[in-house]
């Protein structure tokens, strides 16, 4: 094996002894490496395309991982083979197709350039691999419970779930809300702004209960131009982690 294939080999064990050692994960069923297959079944019917050096490592690991992670299936390549005549894993599929957004999988995607690789018999929770063009790695795009974590390939994914990466790969909308107060006027000033990646969408201004709008993609500075000379302490969260929408932060120093 190359080097990342035994990365791989390496983050498996860890995923393993790591479920192992959680009283509260309940049975992990692992199950021996099935032979033979170097290609992956994708959800168009009949179109399959060949394991990456990373797949072609995790499917050399083991079959079928019963209990994996958040209670899904990672399933042997004969399941994924078979996914779209089980009738639970069909279904799953069908419900999040017609509930994608935008790009998302499966229902954003051509079906040839994505397959089905965890399933959670018991809720609608599914991973998928998608690959893009140019790529020969997947991403990994986890669903469970109402978030999704999407990541550029299997390694930072194993990564992530083991604990030496803290976040996922996914562009996400974040909101930004400086509070400050200025220290020439002594007037309050509030901005919020809604931020995509680096480029900030809007921005909300409110001095002294007058407020105003301006559009911008000069990034989360732009944010500040409002404040120059002040020192500010900027935080980010993700929308859905801040009920308001908003975050506020408050200024620190003169």
């Amino acid at each position: 094996m190359t080097e990342p294939q035994n990365r791989i080999h390496d983050l498996l064990r860890r995923v393993r002894a790591l479920n192992d050692s959680n009283p509260d994960h309940g049975e992990q069923r692992v199950q021996a490496p099935e032979p033979g297959s170097d290609r992956i079944a994708t959800l168009r019917p009949g179109v399959s395309r060949p394991l990456s050096p990373m797949l072609a490592a995790r499917f050399r690991f083991a079959g079928a991982w019963g209990n994996a992670r958040l209670s899904q299936n990672w399933l042997s390549l004969s399941e994924i083979g078979r996914a779209l005549n089980d009738d639970r894993i069909k279904r799953s599929i069908e419900l999040r197709t017609e509930n994608s957004y935008g790009d998302d999988p499966p229902g954003g995607v051509a079906p040839e350039d994505c397959a089905i690789f965890g399933h959670n018999p018991f809720e609608l929770d599914e991973t998928y691999l998608v690959w893009k063009e140019g790529q020969e790695e997947p991403i990994v795009w986890e669903y469970f419970d109402a978030d999704d974590s999407v990541f550029s390939n299997l390694e930072r994914y194993l990564e992530y779930i083991v604990g030496d990466r803290a976040e996922d790969d996914k562009e996400r909308t974040y909101a930004i809300w400086v509070r400050v107060i200025s220290s020439s006027e002594n007037e309050l000033l509030q901005v919020a702004a809604i931020k995509v990646g680096d480029d900030l969408f809007r921005i909300d201004s409110r001095i002294d209960g007058e407020s105003f709008t301006t559009e911008s993609q000069d990034g989360p500075r732009a944010a500040l131009e409002f404040v120059e000379g002040d020192v500010v302490r900027c935080e980010e969260r993700r929308l859905s982690d801040v009920e308001s929408g908003l975050l506020a932060v408050e200024k620190v120093g003169a």
